[in-house]
Protein backbone atom coordinates (compact mmCIF):
# COMPACT_ATOMS: atom_id res chain seq x y z
CA UNK A 1 0.00 0.00 0.00
CA UNK A 2 1.58 3.25 -1.49
CA UNK A 3 0.58 6.25 1.29
CA UNK A 4 0.33 9.39 -0.38
CA UNK A 5 2.05 12.07 1.45
CA UNK A 6 -1.47 14.73 1.78
CA UNK A 7 -2.48 14.42 4.90
CA UNK A 8 -2.15 17.72 6.05
CA UNK A 9 -3.52 19.22 3.21
CA UNK A 10 -6.49 16.80 3.44
CA UNK A 11 -7.51 17.44 6.88
CA UNK A 12 -7.29 21.17 6.61
CA UNK A 13 -10.06 20.64 3.21
CA UNK A 14 -12.32 18.89 5.86
CA UNK A 15 -12.84 21.95 7.44
CA UNK A 16 -12.15 24.96 4.54
CA UNK A 17 -16.21 24.65 3.67
CA UNK A 18 -17.56 27.78 4.04
CA UNK A 19 -14.58 29.49 5.18
CA UNK A 20 -12.20 30.50 2.08
CA UNK A 21 -13.70 32.10 -0.88
CA UNK A 22 -12.77 31.04 -4.40
CA UNK A 23 -12.94 31.07 -8.18
CA UNK A 24 -15.67 28.49 -9.08
CA UNK A 25 -18.50 27.39 -7.51
CA UNK A 26 -21.64 24.99 -8.51
CA UNK A 27 -22.49 22.45 -6.02
CA UNK A 28 -24.90 25.14 -4.45
CA UNK A 29 -25.45 28.86 -4.44
CA UNK A 30 -24.82 28.75 -0.52
CA UNK A 31 -21.30 26.54 -0.55
CA UNK A 32 -17.78 28.04 -1.46
CA UNK A 33 -14.99 25.67 -1.96
CA UNK A 34 -11.47 25.62 -1.70
CA UNK A 35 -9.12 26.01 -5.35
CA UNK A 36 -7.64 22.93 -6.50
CA UNK A 37 -3.77 24.49 -6.33
CA UNK A 38 -5.00 26.17 -2.65
CA UNK A 39 -6.25 22.45 -1.45
CA UNK A 40 -2.51 20.79 -3.01
CA UNK A 41 0.07 22.79 -1.65
CA UNK A 42 -0.83 22.65 1.81
CA UNK A 43 1.25 19.50 0.85
CA UNK A 44 4.67 20.61 1.40
CA UNK A 45 5.68 17.88 -0.86
CA UNK A 46 3.83 18.73 -3.82
CA UNK A 47 5.19 20.10 -7.21
CA UNK A 48 2.79 21.85 -9.58
CA UNK A 49 5.82 20.65 -12.62
CA UNK A 50 5.27 17.55 -12.02
CA UNK A 51 2.05 18.03 -14.01
CA UNK A 52 2.64 19.67 -17.54
CA UNK A 53 0.85 20.20 -20.34
CA UNK A 54 0.99 17.12 -22.40
CA UNK A 55 -0.36 16.57 -25.58
CA UNK A 56 -0.09 12.81 -26.14
CA UNK A 57 -3.32 11.61 -26.85
CA UNK A 58 -2.34 8.33 -24.80
CA UNK A 59 -2.32 10.51 -21.24
CA UNK A 60 -5.61 12.29 -21.22
CA UNK A 61 -6.68 12.18 -17.39
CA UNK A 62 -5.98 10.63 -14.43
CA UNK A 63 -6.75 11.31 -10.52
CA UNK A 64 -4.09 11.82 -8.48
CA UNK A 65 -5.86 12.49 -5.20
CA UNK A 66 -9.45 12.12 -3.38
CA UNK A 67 -10.50 13.80 -0.14
CA UNK A 68 -13.43 13.82 1.44
CA UNK A 69 -15.44 16.53 3.40
CA UNK A 70 -17.18 17.18 6.53
CA UNK A 71 -20.66 17.30 4.61
CA UNK A 72 -19.95 13.57 3.45
CA UNK A 73 -19.13 14.94 -0.19
CA UNK A 74 -16.19 12.77 -2.07
CA UNK A 75 -14.03 15.28 -4.05
CA UNK A 76 -11.54 14.12 -7.25
CA UNK A 77 -8.51 15.86 -8.06
CA UNK A 78 -7.59 15.08 -11.46
CA UNK A 79 -4.94 15.71 -13.30
CA UNK A 80 -5.82 17.18 -17.70
CA UNK A 81 -2.33 16.83 -19.24
CA UNK A 82 -4.35 18.77 -22.46
CA UNK A 83 -5.87 20.82 -19.97
CA UNK A 84 -9.66 22.19 -20.78
CA UNK A 85 -9.41 20.29 -24.54
CA UNK A 86 -11.50 16.89 -22.77
CA UNK A 87 -13.41 17.34 -19.55
CA UNK A 88 -14.77 14.48 -17.33
CA UNK A 89 -17.90 14.18 -16.67
CA UNK A 90 -18.36 11.01 -15.28
CA UNK A 91 -16.04 8.72 -12.61
CA UNK A 92 -16.59 5.02 -12.47
CA UNK A 93 -16.60 4.66 -8.56
CA UNK A 94 -16.79 1.50 -6.53
CA UNK A 95 -17.31 1.52 -2.23
CA UNK A 96 -16.98 -2.14 -2.02
CA UNK A 97 -14.13 -4.40 -3.05
CA UNK A 98 -13.25 -7.57 -3.86
CA UNK A 99 -16.34 -10.10 -3.93
CA UNK A 100 -18.27 -6.97 -2.88
CA UNK A 101 -17.11 -4.89 -6.16
CA UNK A 102 -19.52 -3.04 -7.45
CA UNK A 103 -19.40 0.42 -9.92
CA UNK A 104 -21.53 2.85 -10.69
CA UNK A 105 -21.04 5.78 -12.53
CA UNK A 106 -21.01 9.40 -10.59
CA UNK A 107 -22.11 12.78 -12.29
CA UNK A 108 -18.85 15.45 -11.86
CA UNK A 109 -19.37 18.91 -11.07
CA UNK A 110 -16.03 20.99 -11.67
CA UNK A 111 -15.48 23.30 -8.62
CA UNK A 112 -12.15 24.29 -9.56
CA UNK A 113 -9.29 24.66 -12.21
CA UNK A 114 -6.12 26.01 -12.53
CA UNK A 115 -3.74 24.75 -15.53
CA UNK A 116 -3.23 21.36 -16.06
CA UNK A 117 -5.23 20.43 -12.69
CA UNK A 118 -8.91 20.34 -11.73
CA UNK A 119 -10.81 20.05 -8.41
CA UNK A 120 -14.27 17.94 -9.07
CA UNK A 121 -17.14 16.86 -6.65
CA UNK A 122 -18.71 13.21 -7.40
CA UNK A 123 -22.20 13.87 -7.46
CA UNK A 124 -24.77 10.94 -5.90
CA UNK A 125 -22.13 9.79 -3.74
CA UNK A 126 -22.05 9.71 -0.12
CA UNK A 127 -19.13 8.84 2.37
CA UNK A 128 -19.56 6.30 4.63
CA UNK A 129 -19.72 6.56 8.20
CA UNK A 130 -17.26 3.05 8.16
CA UNK A 131 -13.64 3.84 9.95
CA UNK A 132 -11.71 2.39 6.50
CA UNK A 133 -13.81 3.46 3.25
CA UNK A 134 -12.22 2.16 0.27
CA UNK A 135 -13.04 4.50 -3.08
CA UNK A 136 -12.17 2.26 -6.46
CA UNK A 137 -11.66 4.92 -9.27
CA UNK A 138 -12.31 2.43 -12.14
CA UNK A 139 -12.45 5.13 -15.01
CA UNK A 140 -13.19 8.73 -16.24
CA UNK A 141 -15.12 9.47 -19.03
CA UNK A 142 -15.98 12.75 -21.36
CA UNK A 143 -19.32 13.56 -23.22
CA UNK A 144 -18.89 12.47 -26.82
CA UNK A 145 -21.25 14.50 -29.69
CA UNK A 146 -18.69 13.80 -32.63
CA UNK A 147 -17.94 9.94 -33.48
CA UNK A 148 -20.55 7.18 -33.84
CA UNK A 149 -19.98 3.39 -34.75
CA UNK A 150 -21.85 1.81 -37.78
CA UNK A 151 -25.57 2.64 -36.51
CA UNK A 152 -24.54 3.20 -32.97
CA UNK A 153 -23.71 6.02 -31.34
CA UNK A 154 -20.56 6.66 -28.86
CA UNK A 155 -22.44 9.04 -25.83
CA UNK A 156 -19.03 8.83 -23.79
CA UNK A 157 -15.49 8.37 -24.51
CA UNK A 158 -13.54 6.14 -21.34
CA UNK A 159 -10.26 6.66 -19.78
CA UNK A 160 -9.14 3.60 -17.06
CA UNK A 161 -7.48 5.14 -14.28
CA UNK A 162 -7.41 1.81 -11.70
CA UNK A 163 -6.79 3.13 -8.59
CA UNK A 164 -7.83 1.69 -5.18
CA UNK A 165 -8.08 5.12 -2.57
CA UNK A 166 -8.79 4.08 1.06
CA UNK A 167 -9.39 6.49 3.78
CA UNK A 168 -8.83 5.71 7.42
CA UNK A 169 -10.18 7.92 10.09
CA UNK A 170 -7.99 7.49 13.84
CA UNK A 171 -9.33 9.54 16.71
CA UNK A 172 -10.49 12.13 14.41
CA UNK A 173 -7.82 12.25 11.65
CA UNK A 174 -8.03 10.98 8.39
CA UNK A 175 -5.23 9.17 6.40
CA UNK A 176 -5.66 7.84 2.66
CA UNK A 177 -3.82 5.34 0.92
CA UNK A 178 -3.65 4.23 -2.46
CA UNK A 179 -3.06 1.14 -4.64
CA UNK A 180 -3.41 0.15 -8.14
CA UNK A 181 -6.03 -2.17 -8.88
CA UNK A 182 -6.20 -4.16 -12.40
CA UNK A 183 -9.24 -3.47 -14.45
CA UNK A 184 -10.13 -4.91 -17.91
CA UNK A 185 -11.42 -2.60 -20.82
CA UNK A 186 -13.63 -3.52 -23.63
CA UNK A 187 -12.33 -2.90 -26.41
CA UNK A 188 -15.23 -3.63 -29.11
CA UNK A 189 -18.57 -3.41 -28.78
CA UNK A 190 -22.44 -3.49 -30.51
CA UNK A 191 -25.82 -2.64 -29.03
CA UNK A 192 -28.54 -3.72 -31.39
CA UNK A 193 -32.33 -6.01 -30.92
CA UNK A 194 -33.74 -8.60 -32.46
CA UNK A 195 -37.37 -8.12 -33.34
CA UNK A 196 -39.89 -11.43 -33.06
CA UNK A 197 -43.46 -10.92 -34.90
CA UNK A 198 -46.48 -12.61 -35.33
CA UNK A 199 -48.55 -10.75 -37.49
CA UNK A 200 -51.17 -11.15 -38.78
CA UNK A 201 -50.62 -12.22 -42.59
CA UNK A 202 -53.64 -11.54 -43.75
CA UNK A 203 -53.77 -7.95 -42.87
CA UNK A 204 -50.25 -7.45 -43.95
CA UNK A 205 -50.76 -8.14 -47.29
CA UNK A 206 -53.55 -5.38 -47.20
CA UNK A 207 -51.13 -3.14 -46.31
CA UNK A 208 -51.45 -3.31 -42.43
CA UNK A 209 -48.30 -3.59 -41.60
CA UNK A 210 -47.29 -4.88 -38.11
CA UNK A 211 -50.29 -5.64 -37.14
CA UNK A 212 -50.33 -7.89 -34.22
CA UNK A 213 -48.07 -8.80 -31.14
CA UNK A 214 -44.03 -7.99 -31.46
CA UNK A 215 -41.29 -8.35 -29.56
CA UNK A 216 -37.82 -6.31 -29.30
CA UNK A 217 -34.88 -8.60 -27.54
CA UNK A 218 -32.05 -5.52 -27.17
CA UNK A 219 -28.47 -7.08 -26.85
CA UNK A 220 -24.99 -5.91 -26.29
CA UNK A 221 -22.27 -7.86 -28.03
CA UNK A 222 -18.67 -7.42 -26.90
CA UNK A 223 -14.66 -8.37 -26.43
CA UNK A 224 -12.23 -7.73 -24.30
CA UNK A 225 -8.80 -6.74 -23.79
CA UNK A 226 -8.21 -9.99 -21.43
CA UNK A 227 -9.27 -13.32 -22.46
CA UNK A 228 -12.11 -14.74 -20.81
CA UNK A 229 -12.56 -18.54 -21.18
CA UNK A 230 -16.30 -18.28 -18.75
CA UNK A 231 -17.94 -15.62 -17.88
CA UNK A 232 -19.75 -15.58 -14.98
CA UNK A 233 -21.54 -12.71 -13.91
CA UNK A 234 -22.04 -9.22 -15.72
CA UNK A 235 -23.10 -5.84 -14.39
CA UNK A 236 -24.86 -3.32 -16.60
CA UNK A 237 -26.36 0.26 -16.52
CA UNK A 238 -28.94 1.66 -19.48
CA UNK A 239 -31.48 4.35 -20.69
CA UNK A 240 -34.63 2.96 -21.92
CA UNK A 241 -36.54 5.68 -23.62
CA UNK A 242 -40.16 4.90 -25.23
CA UNK A 243 -41.27 5.94 -28.51
CA UNK A 244 -44.12 7.48 -30.24
CA UNK A 245 -44.54 7.33 -34.08
CA UNK A 246 -47.72 8.45 -35.17
CA UNK A 247 -48.82 8.77 -38.39
CA UNK A 248 -52.24 10.65 -39.76
CA UNK A 249 -52.38 11.48 -43.65
CA UNK A 250 -48.93 11.04 -44.57
CA UNK A 251 -47.42 13.06 -41.62
CA UNK A 252 -45.35 11.76 -39.15
CA UNK A 253 -44.78 13.24 -35.86
CA UNK A 254 -42.41 11.13 -33.70
CA UNK A 255 -42.46 12.12 -29.38
CA UNK A 256 -40.22 10.28 -26.73
CA UNK A 257 -40.99 9.97 -23.23
CA UNK A 258 -38.15 10.87 -20.54
CA UNK A 259 -35.37 8.34 -20.02
CA UNK A 260 -35.20 5.94 -17.39
CA UNK A 261 -31.82 4.88 -15.68
CA UNK A 262 -31.88 0.88 -15.46
CA UNK A 263 -29.07 -0.97 -13.43
CA UNK A 264 -28.78 -5.06 -13.13
CA UNK A 265 -26.75 -8.45 -12.60
CA UNK A 266 -26.71 -11.08 -15.13
CA UNK A 267 -25.47 -14.47 -14.66
CA UNK A 268 -24.43 -17.36 -16.69
CA UNK A 269 -27.44 -19.41 -15.15
CA UNK A 270 -29.93 -16.54 -16.66
CA UNK A 271 -32.43 -17.49 -19.26
CA UNK A 272 -35.42 -15.53 -21.03
CA UNK A 273 -38.40 -17.67 -21.36
CA UNK A 274 -40.38 -15.24 -23.87
CA UNK A 275 -44.23 -15.50 -25.54
CA UNK A 276 -44.78 -13.63 -28.87
CA UNK A 277 -48.90 -15.07 -29.60
CA UNK A 278 -48.29 -18.81 -30.17
CA UNK A 279 -44.79 -18.89 -30.33
CA UNK A 280 -42.48 -18.92 -27.51
CA UNK A 281 -38.64 -18.44 -27.75
CA UNK A 282 -35.82 -19.49 -25.08
CA UNK A 283 -32.27 -17.92 -24.86
CA UNK A 284 -29.53 -17.58 -22.36
CA UNK A 285 -28.42 -14.25 -21.20
CA UNK A 286 -25.02 -14.52 -21.68
CA UNK A 287 -23.66 -16.59 -24.69
CA UNK A 288 -21.15 -16.57 -26.26
CA UNK A 289 -20.39 -14.74 -30.20
CA UNK A 290 -20.64 -17.91 -31.90
CA UNK A 291 -23.70 -19.34 -30.11
CA UNK A 292 -25.64 -15.84 -30.49
CA UNK A 293 -25.42 -16.28 -33.77
CA UNK A 294 -25.63 -19.89 -34.48
CA UNK A 295 -28.90 -20.16 -32.67
CA UNK A 296 -30.67 -17.01 -34.75
CA UNK A 297 -31.13 -17.99 -38.33
CA UNK A 298 -32.84 -14.93 -39.44
CA UNK A 299 -29.88 -12.69 -38.43
CA UNK A 300 -29.17 -10.88 -41.22
CA UNK A 301 -25.49 -10.93 -43.66
CA UNK A 302 -25.16 -7.04 -42.02
CA UNK A 303 -25.67 -8.13 -38.58
CA UNK A 304 -23.56 -11.00 -38.81
CA UNK A 305 -20.56 -8.49 -40.24
CA UNK A 306 -20.56 -6.02 -37.42
CA UNK A 307 -20.44 -9.12 -35.12
CA UNK A 308 -17.33 -10.27 -36.48
CA UNK A 309 -14.55 -10.22 -34.14
CA UNK A 310 -17.01 -9.79 -31.18
CA UNK A 311 -16.62 -13.20 -28.40
CA UNK A 312 -19.67 -12.64 -25.86
CA UNK A 313 -23.41 -11.33 -26.53
CA UNK A 314 -25.54 -10.00 -23.02
CA UNK A 315 -29.33 -10.32 -23.90
CA UNK A 316 -30.45 -8.13 -21.61
CA UNK A 317 -33.54 -6.60 -22.19
CA UNK A 318 -37.25 -7.20 -23.99
CA UNK A 319 -39.57 -4.31 -24.91
CA UNK A 320 -43.32 -4.33 -26.76
CA UNK A 321 -43.81 -3.23 -29.62
CA UNK A 322 -47.69 -1.99 -30.27
CA UNK A 323 -49.06 -0.89 -33.42
CA UNK A 324 -52.33 0.16 -34.58
CA UNK A 325 -54.14 1.03 -37.66
CA UNK A 326 -58.00 2.10 -37.31
CA UNK A 327 -57.65 3.35 -40.65
CA UNK A 328 -54.76 3.16 -43.75
CA UNK A 329 -54.15 6.97 -43.01
CA UNK A 330 -53.56 6.61 -39.63
CA UNK A 331 -51.06 4.84 -37.63
CA UNK A 332 -49.95 4.19 -33.77
CA UNK A 333 -46.55 2.82 -33.22
CA UNK A 334 -44.74 2.84 -29.86
CA UNK A 335 -41.58 1.22 -28.92
CA UNK A 336 -37.85 1.01 -26.61
CA UNK A 337 -35.15 2.11 -27.38
CA UNK A 338 -32.15 1.60 -25.58
CA UNK A 339 -29.20 4.58 -24.95
CA UNK A 340 -26.17 4.72 -22.58
CA UNK A 341 -25.71 0.78 -22.56
CA UNK A 342 -22.31 0.06 -20.51
CA UNK A 343 -20.77 -2.26 -18.54
CA UNK A 344 -19.83 -1.93 -15.04
CA UNK A 345 -18.36 -5.37 -14.06
CA UNK A 346 -17.17 -8.83 -15.09
CA UNK A 347 -16.85 -12.04 -12.96
CA UNK A 348 -14.56 -14.85 -15.15
CA UNK A 349 -12.43 -16.99 -15.96
CA UNK A 350 -8.96 -16.87 -17.28
CA UNK A 351 -6.50 -19.97 -17.20
CA UNK A 352 -8.28 -21.47 -14.15
CA UNK A 353 -8.21 -18.32 -11.73
CA UNK A 354 -11.26 -16.32 -11.17
CA UNK A 355 -11.50 -12.27 -11.53
CA UNK A 356 -13.95 -10.18 -10.63
CA UNK A 357 -13.00 -6.93 -12.08
CA UNK A 358 -14.21 -3.61 -12.95
CA UNK A 359 -15.20 -2.34 -16.44
CA UNK A 360 -13.04 0.86 -18.72
CA UNK A 361 -16.54 1.18 -21.12
CA UNK A 362 -17.97 3.34 -23.05
CA UNK A 363 -21.28 4.39 -22.68
CA UNK A 364 -23.02 3.67 -26.43
CA UNK A 365 -26.53 3.73 -28.29
CA UNK A 366 -28.99 2.28 -30.43
CA UNK A 367 -29.71 5.06 -32.62
CA UNK A 368 -33.59 6.23 -33.41
CA UNK A 369 -33.73 5.03 -36.93
CA UNK A 370 -31.84 1.43 -35.95
CA UNK A 371 -33.49 -1.38 -37.68
CA UNK A 372 -33.48 -4.85 -36.37
CA UNK A 373 -30.67 -7.42 -36.31
CA UNK A 374 -32.99 -10.21 -37.83
CA UNK A 375 -34.80 -10.47 -41.38
CA UNK A 376 -38.78 -9.59 -40.72
CA UNK A 377 -40.66 -13.29 -40.05
CA UNK A 378 -44.15 -12.44 -41.27
CA UNK A 379 -46.05 -14.14 -43.90
CA UNK A 380 -46.10 -10.94 -46.13
CA UNK A 381 -41.96 -11.11 -46.75
CA UNK A 382 -42.76 -15.18 -46.99
CA UNK A 383 -45.08 -14.44 -50.00
CA UNK A 384 -42.78 -12.25 -51.47
CA UNK A 385 -39.72 -13.98 -51.24
CA UNK A 386 -41.76 -16.90 -52.70
CA UNK A 387 -43.22 -14.71 -55.50
CA UNK A 388 -39.41 -13.98 -56.05
CA UNK A 389 -38.78 -17.49 -56.60
CA UNK A 390 -41.35 -17.80 -59.05
CA UNK A 391 -40.60 -15.22 -60.81
CA UNK A 392 -37.05 -16.34 -61.38
CA UNK A 393 -38.52 -20.05 -62.22
CA UNK A 394 -40.68 -18.45 -64.86
CA UNK A 395 -38.11 -16.22 -66.40
CA UNK A 396 -36.00 -19.22 -67.05
CA UNK A 397 -38.77 -21.48 -68.52
CA UNK A 398 -39.64 -18.39 -70.89
CA UNK A 399 -36.21 -18.33 -72.18
CA UNK A 400 -35.71 -22.14 -72.30
CA UNK A 401 -38.88 -22.43 -74.74
CA UNK A 402 -37.16 -19.38 -76.81
CA UNK A 403 -34.34 -20.91 -76.85
CA UNK A 404 -35.83 -24.45 -78.50
CA UNK A 405 -37.98 -22.43 -80.53
CA UNK A 406 -34.93 -21.71 -82.17
CA UNK A 407 -33.05 -24.88 -81.98
CA UNK A 408 -36.60 -26.89 -83.12
CA UNK A 409 -34.08 -29.45 -84.78
CA UNK A 410 -32.65 -30.43 -81.49
CA UNK A 411 -35.63 -31.12 -80.69
CA UNK A 412 -36.14 -33.81 -82.97
CA UNK A 413 -33.11 -35.52 -83.09
CA UNK A 414 -33.60 -35.72 -78.97
CA UNK A 415 -36.68 -37.41 -79.24
CA UNK A 416 -35.27 -39.54 -81.94
CA UNK A 417 -32.68 -40.67 -79.77
CA UNK A 418 -34.53 -41.11 -76.66
CA UNK A 419 -36.96 -43.18 -78.64
CA UNK A 420 -34.36 -45.58 -79.85
CA UNK A 421 -32.70 -45.68 -76.63
CA UNK A 422 -36.20 -46.77 -74.61
CA UNK A 423 -36.27 -49.63 -77.55
CA UNK A 424 -33.33 -50.97 -76.66
CA UNK A 425 -33.88 -50.82 -72.78
CA UNK A 426 -37.37 -52.36 -73.24
CA UNK A 427 -36.01 -55.32 -75.32
CA UNK A 428 -32.75 -55.76 -73.08
CA UNK A 429 -34.83 -55.74 -70.03
CA UNK A 430 -37.73 -58.36 -71.43
CA UNK A 431 -35.23 -61.23 -72.67
CA UNK A 432 -33.55 -60.55 -69.17
CA UNK A 433 -37.01 -60.93 -66.64
CA UNK A 434 -37.62 -64.71 -68.49
CA UNK A 435 -34.13 -65.42 -67.38
CA UNK A 436 -34.55 -64.27 -64.15
CA UNK A 437 -38.16 -65.62 -63.66
CA UNK A 438 -36.68 -69.07 -64.86
CA UNK A 439 -33.75 -69.21 -62.52
CA UNK A 440 -36.35 -67.74 -59.29
CA UNK A 441 -38.99 -70.66 -60.82
CA UNK A 442 -36.17 -73.72 -60.58
CA UNK A 443 -34.84 -72.19 -57.14
CA UNK A 444 -38.39 -71.97 -55.27
CA UNK A 445 -39.56 -75.43 -56.76
CA UNK A 446 -36.23 -76.79 -54.86
CA UNK A 447 -36.53 -74.66 -51.80
CA UNK A 448 -40.25 -76.20 -52.09
CA UNK A 449 -38.88 -79.87 -52.35
CA UNK A 450 -36.88 -79.66 -49.66
CA UNK A 451 -39.44 -77.83 -47.03
CA UNK A 452 -41.91 -80.48 -48.30
CA UNK A 453 -39.79 -83.56 -47.25
CA UNK A 454 -38.38 -82.19 -44.16
CA UNK A 455 -41.88 -81.41 -42.94
CA UNK A 456 -42.94 -85.02 -43.58
CA UNK A 457 -39.89 -87.07 -42.71
CA UNK A 458 -41.75 -88.59 -39.57
CA UNK A 459 -44.69 -89.75 -41.91
CA UNK A 460 -41.72 -91.02 -44.95
CA UNK A 461 -39.81 -92.83 -41.71
CA UNK A 462 -42.93 -93.97 -40.19
CA UNK A 463 -43.83 -95.73 -43.99
CA UNK A 464 -40.39 -97.24 -44.70
CA UNK A 465 -40.68 -98.86 -41.01
CA UNK A 466 -44.13 -100.43 -41.35
CA UNK A 467 -42.79 -101.12 -45.31
CA UNK A 468 -39.57 -103.25 -44.10
CA UNK A 469 -41.72 -105.32 -41.45
CA UNK A 470 -44.15 -106.53 -43.69
CA UNK A 471 -40.71 -107.05 -46.20
CA UNK A 472 -39.40 -108.97 -43.35
CA UNK A 473 -42.81 -111.04 -42.48
CA UNK A 474 -42.94 -111.84 -45.76
CA UNK A 475 -39.25 -113.50 -45.80
CA UNK A 476 -39.75 -115.67 -43.08
CA UNK A 477 -43.16 -117.13 -44.30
Amino acid sequence: MKKISLILALILILVSLGCVPSGIAFAASQTIYTGVLEDLQKDETFDVEQFPVNNNPNKVMDVIQIAESNAGELFLYVYQPQQDKYIPTEARISQTVGNNLSPKDCKLTLLSREGTLAKYKVEELQVKPDAVRYYLIVQLAHSNTETSKGDNNIDTVSYPVGKLFAACTVDGNITYTMEYQELISIRDKRVGYLRYTDTSSFLSMLGYDMVGETLDSHYVAFTTDKPIDKLYEIDISYNTVVCHKDTQLGITTETEEDAKFVSDTYTADNYANVDVMHKSYKWKRIQSANEFISTEPTLSDEAKEKLNGMTWVLRFLETNVTVTRPTQLLVYRTYTRVEQVTILRLKFDLQSKTYNLGVVDNKQSETPNQKPDNEPDNLLDKFRELFAKMESLWDKIVNAFKWLAEHWWVIIVGLAAIALIAGLIIAMVKKGVVVVLQVIGKVLWWIFKIIFFIVTLPIWLIIWGVRAIKKGRDGNG
